[in-house]
């Protein structure tokens, strides 16, 4: 796979960069640690800004402002008249791939367009396979891993060693085989809760007609294995009898027309009472039908229980409007174009955590109360309770009125999820009491049956009771087929679910299994590394071994340390100082940077040494440059080091030009003027000075002089080895050029008094009495006593002619082959 490093940046109208018309260009050397220095002000965080922007598509701290604060209007200059950052990356591989460049462009209405030059593909796609967790660390970035929670600590780990894809998926199959999401989003439990109510039907229908068959036939039977022998049975018996032979004719007992039968009977015998008694018979049936069974009576307790429960769960997440809130701010902040996933999208509060989660979690609570209504919605309209409770009001034997029944308005709430435990109380009391009246009316219509019974010929009541068993016959036998249809249409819907569930669970299982694993591994494949790091940071004190160690059943990682002055499993967040839990933090990003094989092979480290003293500085730099850069270390990577701390300026200015590191110095007037970048290179400086001042722009050229006299002057202390003050060596606003010139001289002095100065009566006489008194009357004075005389572009051209004269002063011709003018080594030898 071709890896890139990062071989040039060019800046342009972006945050603190201005440089209008000439962009800060920056190049990078891949087989070297590159270290900028800027003072603060200057504009090093902008670099790191620009990388982060133009490579993850946004600015966090930016993102992290309040709406109100329109942070989109901070991300162009506010001093370039175009209103349009650029931003160019240079990207050269590792394996003689053609360089990528690429251009990121925003303007003032926010709009981000990315190009490529160089002809690439997709530039999007090429930047976005750039964006790694450590392509891009900051001083936050390692306080944050050690401050976070073990969980948050647990991701950010998983996206640090490129797990963060295998964690998703783990999380999402998590979340899909959780109990109450499968019984939610399935309706396991409600087809369940069906399937049972379908059984019930199937038994009581099973019942009714083996004692419906026992009344026509007067055999008792124990199944009905063969159905169709068992109708042909009933209506044989019953089609035998004279009255009703004819209303069987090409007929059976389940497409018999039961009136006509009924008829036959009343027709053959005569007389009102035989009708009366054939009524009383099928009121009875109807009434001992709609009976609420002692059995069906019980369900109204887990009924009530369950109506309990999705009260008190609708009661702890509040109105469902909130819900819907959640829900609009989830999907909003997950869409693609916005950039902070921890900003509030209603609040504008960044919380310290993503978003979607949080909102995942309180829509979970909404999704078990909504789990619930629907639970008690299935459970009570599936149920034998609420079937016979619906009979029962019905019935026309009883004749309620519309205003007295219940089930129509409870089946109602219950399909709107609002069925609350009071009124289905209400609704059960109410049912109770019309059972009452059902056993009383059912009470009248036998004492009238038993009556009529007495009255008539024992020969009709006989035939009559027969032809209403076998018509209770008929209807049974219809119910057990339909029970059976839904039940099978129920099962194979509860098969297919239960296959899911059982595939999704066994996935999830997995899966975690799988990705804790590979956790584990990748934690113990570095392990040895970052202890060793560590131990190179923090020499000369007790060897602690801090160690990652990874939750069985979870993604929490806790960071502990193997030897805490002999105490084993100590918490390092919770007994280490700053620093130290910083130096843990790098180490480990270090150790996982240097295993990673992506797109990205380089790293911007923006001031990570913050809390480390000036010794565990230079630490962390000689183990960049000696064992984690390439090309010293083969695998390595190429690393980008941004700093503003004065102590590191020095050690960079000493390696700089040292194999493995390529050092620059950012100068300039951020942010309303220009910023340049120098590798101990004054020609540009003095040709962009030239130019300016040339054309009459003195208030861009002025600064330029002055940055070409101060660096000029550094490299004539740096190389001659000027003799300073501690406090121009410590402080850097002590590095003035007056400062500079005066320690010049005063080493210049020390050595013509011990008789041992280098350089050559020409050389000494036009420092002391033409280039320094030039400058400082022509520059310094100016400047530096804030005089408000105005100078002119001549003078400015003057100073920088005296500027070359007066570090010519301290080189001399070297006449070996080939010729070539150098620098003294010291004032005292060539």
């Amino acid at each position: 796979m071709t890896r890139y490093y990062l071989s040039r940046l060019d800046i342009e109208g972006f945050r603190g960069i201005n440089n209008e018309g000439d962009p800060l260009s920056i190049k990078f050397k891949p087989e070297c640690v590159n270290s900028v220095y800027a003072q603060n002000g200057i504009g090093k965080t902008s670099i790191y800004e620009a990388i982060c922007y133009a490579i993850f598509g946004g600015l966090p701290k930016l993102d992290a402002l309040q709406r109100q604060e329109q942070p989109e209007i901070y991300y162009i200059n506010r001093f370039h008249s175009q209103q349009t950052g650029t931003i160019t990356l240079e990207f050269s591989s590792d394996d003689a791939t053609p360089t990528v460049e690429i251009t990121v462009t925003r303007n003032n209405s926010g709009q981000r367009v990315v190009s490529s030059s160089t002809g690439h593909t997709d530039p999007p796609g090429f930047l976005n396979s750039l964006a790694a967790d450590f392509t891009l660390i900051d001083y936050s970035t390692f306080s944050d891993f050690i401050n976070a929670k073990p969980l948050e600590r647990g991701r950010a780990f998983s996206s640090l060693i490129g797990l963060t894809r295998f964690a998703s998926i783990r999380q999402a199959l998590k979340r899909a085989s959780d109990t109450r999401s499968l019984n939610s989003d399935l309706q396991i439990t409600a087809i369940t809760t069906q399937i049972q109510t379908a059984e019930q039907h199937i038994r009581n229908a099973r019942l009714a007609a083996y004692q419906a068959y026992e009344e026509v036939t007067g055999t008792v039977i124990q199944d009905l294995d063969d159905e169709p022998l068992r109708i042909l049975e009933v209506t044989t018996s019953l089609s035998s009898v004279a009255p009703i032979t004819e209303a069987f004719a090409d007929r059976d007992i389940l497409s018999i027309d039961v009136e006509v039968a009924r008829a036959a009977i009343v027709d053959a015998e005569g007389g009102d009472k035989k009708a009366q008694y054939a009524k009383t018979i099928a009121d009875i049936d109807a009434l001992e039908k709609c009976a609420i069974s002692a059995e069906s009576h019980v369900e109204t307790t887990s009924l009530l229980d369950a109506a309990r429960n999705r009260d008190a769960a609708v009661d702890s997440v509040g109105n469902s409007a909130l819900r819907d809130l959640y829900t609009s701010a989830k999907t909003i902040i997950e869409a693609p174009e916005w950039l902070n996933p921890n900003l509030c999208p209603v609040c504008d509060e960044t919380a310290t955590k993503p978003l979607p989660e949080h909102l995942q979690t309180r829509l979970e609570t909404y999704r078990e109360a909504n789990a619930l209504s629907d639970a008690l919605k299935t459970q009570l309209l599936s149920s034998t309770w609420f079937l016979s409770a619906g009979k029962l009001e019905a019935s026309t034997q009883l004749a309620f009125t519309d205003d007295a029944k219940h089930c129509h308005h409870i089946k109602a709430l219950a399909n709107q999820n609002v069925l609350s435990e009071g009124r289905l109380r209400e609704a059960i009391d109410a049912i109770t009491l019309f059972e009452n009246k059902r056993s009383e009316k059912l009470s009248e219509v036998k004492a009238l049956q038993v009556r009529l019974q007495s009255e008539l010929p024992p020969s009709l009541v006989t035939l009559t009771q027969k032809l209403e068993a076998g018509i209770r016959f008929g209807a049974a036998v219809k119910e057990l087929r339909a029970a059976k249809k839904v039940l099978a249409k129920l099962s194979v819907h509860h098969a297919w679910r239960e296959r899911w569930r059982s595939f999704i669970t066994s996935a999830s299982l997995a899966v975690g299994s799988a990705e804790r694993a590979l956790s584990a591994q990748r934690i113990a494949q570095i392990q040895t590394d970052y202890q060793a790091i560590f131990t190179d940071l923090m020499r000369g004190g007790i060897d602690m071994k801090p160690q990652l160690v990874r939750a069985a059943n979870s993604e929490n990682v806790d960071l502990n340390l193997e030897n805490f002055y002999g105490e084993n499993g100590i918490s390092a967040r919770a007994v280490l100082s700053e620093s130290y839990r910083n130096a843990v933090a790098a180490s480990i990003f270090l150790a996982a940077a240097a295993t990673q094989t992506g797109s990205a092979r380089f790293v911007i480290l923006d001031d990570i040494t913050s809390s480390f003293d000036g010794g565990h500085q230079f630490a962390l730099m000689e183990l960049l440059r000696t064992k984690l850069q390439c090309p010293t270390n083969a695998d390595g990577l190429q690393f980008i080091v941004l700093s503003h701390d004065s102590l590191l300026e020095k050690y960079f200015d000493r390696i700089n030009g040292e194999p493995g590191w390529y050092h620059q110095k950012l100068q300039g007037a951020a942010p309303t003027g220009r910023v340049y970048a120098n590798q101990q290179n004054a020609l540009r400086l003095r040709t962009l000075a030239h130019g300016h001042l040339s054309s009459g722009q003195i208030d861009v050229g002025a600064p330029l002089v002055r940055q070409y006299l101060e660096f000029q002057l550094s490299q004539i202390i740096s190389k001659v080895k000027i003799l300073v003050p501690p406090d121009y060596a410590i402080k850097s606003d002590n590095r003035t050029v007056g400062n500079a010139l005066d320690a010049i001289k005063n080493t210049l002095n020390l050595h013509l008094q011990a008789n041992s100065l280098v350089l050559d009566g020409k050389q000494q006489t036009d420092f002391s009495n033409r280039h320094a008194p030039a400058i400082i009357a022509n520059y310094v004075s100016h400047y530096e006593t804030g005089s408000g005389t105005p100078i002119t572009a001549h003078v400015l051209l003057g100073v920088l002619q005296s500027i070359d004269d007066l570090v010519e002063c301290f080189k001399y011709d070297d006449t070996q082959n080939p010729p070539q003018r150098k620098w003294y080594r010291t004032l005292s030898q060539r």
